[in-house]
């Protein structure tokens, strides 16, 4: 899984992930970059188109399947042109896997950090599970990226989840990252991921976080005190 990048709906530089933002026809957006002497160097340009065509997955998929996305679509959101897109990815399916990792990232990063003061392998799991469902219940898109639509984007994402799960259980309970992940912890987060993608894909996105104690309570500390982690 790729390190976790800036972005506007988890961090403080990424667009929204609502559509509403986006300007009238004819008009740039607030994070376009004008054309002309901008005093940028190319690199930047192109890392400031590459993440608005992901920034702009991340938005379109808060608002319709992934399957319902077309490039057309994604240079809109962007504030790209076509011959912009094709030079920084192969297609929709490789900006939705840059997207997954990105998110995923982002939530990882924010699991961990909320839980650093917390005192006790069984407060901190808490509050790791409550800070991934508070984020999610905040922003449905991001939700929708990383346990909905990322089963439905193709071989690629399927392979990013595959490691995302695996991160994603490191992450909640406590393992380093990159190291070998226990079976049993693979199945704590994988039954997480499940009530989430179930809660969402029910409408019920904004109340996730109103789950937690019981996410806690019947799905990990089970698991979690059988494999003797307490």
């Amino acid at each position: 899984m790729t390190g976790a990048q800036a972005t506007p709906h988890l961090s403080a530089t990424m667009p929204p992930s609502g559509l509403t933002g986006n300007p009238p026809p004819g008009r740039r957006r607030a994070d376009q970059i004008q054309g002309g002497h901008h005093g940028l160097t190319r690199d930047e340009v192109e890392n400031s188109q590459r993440g608005r065509i992901v920034a702009a997955m991340i938005r379109l998929v808060g608002k319709r399947p992934f399957h319902d996305v077309g490039v057309a679509d994604l240079v809109t959101v962007a504030g790209v042109s076509r011959k912009t897109f094709y030079q920084q990815f192969h297609n929709k399916e490789e900006v939705f896997a840059e997207a997954y990792d990105q998110a995923l990232g982002d939530l990882l990063e924010m699991m961990r950090d909320a839980a650093e003061t917390s005192q006790g392998r069984r407060d901190r799991l808490a509050v790791r599970v409550t800070t991934l469902l508070t984020l999610l219940a905040r922003d449905e898109a991001v939700g929708r990226v990383c346990f909905v639509e990322v089963a439905a984007a193709g071989p690629l994402a399927l392979d990013r989840r595959r490691h995302g799960t695996a991160a994603l259980a490191s992450a909640l309970l406590g393992f380093d990252e990159g190291g070998d992940v226990p079976i049993t912890a693979l199945a704590a987060a994988g039954g997480l991921s499940e009530v989430i993608h179930h809660e969402i894909v029910a409408g019920r996105g904004a109340r996730l976080v109103s789950l937690a104690p019981d996410m806690v309570e019947t799905v990990l500390s089970p698991i979690w005190a059988e494999a003797g982690w307490q």
